[in-house]
């Protein structure tokens, strides 16, 4: 048990830690995000999961705040 909620924990850091990046460079595309990403994670994340969670937190960003959705490319 102590393990699966060091494991979502560990989840909900990495989103916050990318949603970092994707606020610190607002407007680039989803492969970009991911070069930011796979540079900062190295081998703590596989490129699946960064994907996964990059789709969803720039779907969440763009439809959440004010920015024209026109700058991005799923």
């Amino acid at each position: 048990l102590d393990e699966a909620v060091k494991v979502e924990e560990d989840e909900e850091n990495i989103e916050e830690k990318i949603m970092a990046v994707i606020k610190g460079k607002p407007g680039l595309n989803e492969n970009a995000y991911m070069g930011l990403v796979m540079k900062e994670f190295k081998s703590k994340i596989t490129g699946k999961e960064a994907s996964e969670i990059i789709r969803k937190l720039l779907k969440w960003f763009y439809t959440a705040s004010p920015v024209s959705q026109s700058k991005v490319r799923l």
